[in-house]
Formats: C-alpha cells, structure tokens, sequence
C-alpha cells in the first residue's frame, strides 16, 4: 500500500513538473519578438518570425531604417535591396542569393516568403548584404540590428 502512495505520488509530481514546463515554453512562444533597429523598436510595423530555427524579417521596414533602397519586382518575385555598393536580390521561394550585382551567389537554408502581404527574409543575409551588426538578445528576446557594427559574415 504504501508503495501505491509513493508510486502515485511520484505520478503527480511528474505530471505537474510536465505541465509546468509545458506551460513555461507557451509563455516563452507567446512572447513577442522584438525587432530594434540602430535604437529603435520597430517591432510594431511588422514582427519578426522563426521559422526552422532561422529570424526573418519584413525587408522594407528593416531596409528603408537603415537607409537602404527596396525595389519590389512583381514579375520576377524577387526583391533587390541596395545600400552604396552593397547589393542582395532574393527571389521569393529560392534560396540562392545573388551579391553584389551578380558578383557573388550564395545558397541561403531559408527562402524569401511572403507573409500577410510582406516579404520576409532571413536576417543573416541582410546583414551579410550589407555589413550591418546583428545580435540576438535573450533577456529581451529581441533582434538587434545596429548599422554602426560591422557583419560576421555567416555562412549557410
């Protein structure tokens, strides 16, 4: 008998500790990520999201904050960003991005996509395109992206 007591109560002391870190990671996914850009939270434009383990970013707001051209090709579905020299043109769906005017080429392990009528793409490539910092923020759970710090440029 007192083992059925020990045995239960291990029972429930498991399912509470399971319910609890469940309930722990839906808090940690419920919450935002910010998006801050040299300073400034612009997370209300348009939030980041993760998918496969990779940040993507609405382009335009990211961009245009960063003093940066967009141009949106709606035949081709690719869009070009362009900041001085540097240049990255993404085709929604494809992984290959072109650098620098077709300089250079890399295979990204995430495509550009469209969500809710905003393209969205990841991170690392902006700041690979063009130089610009980008750190990751746990205790805010925030992307920072700071133009006054150079990329480490990352491969894929």
């Amino acid at each position: 008998m007192r083992k059925l007591k020990k045995k239960i109560l291990l029972t429930a002391m498991a399912g509470m500790l399971t319910f609890s870190n469940i309930s722990s990671m839906e808090v940690m996914a419920a919450k935002p990520i910010k998006l801050i850009v040299n300073g400034r939270d612009i997370t209300n434009l348009s939030s980041p999201i993760i998918e496969n383990d990779r940040t993507l970013v609405p382009i335009r707001f990211i961009s245009e904050e960063l003093g940066a051209k967009v141009t949106w090709n709606n035949d081709d579905r690719t869009v070009l960003v362009e900041k001085g020299n540097d240049s990255a043109l993404l085709r929604i769906g494809s992984n290959l991005v072109e650098y620098d005017y077709g300089a250079d080429y890399q295979i990204s392990d995430a495509a550009a996509k469209i969500s809710n009528e905003r393209t969205y793409v990841p991170l690392r490539l902006v700041s690979n395109a063009l130089n610009i910092g980008v750190e990751w923020d746990e205790a805010q759970r925030a992307v920072i992206v700071d133009s006054n710090k150079p990329a480490v440029p990352t491969e894929f």
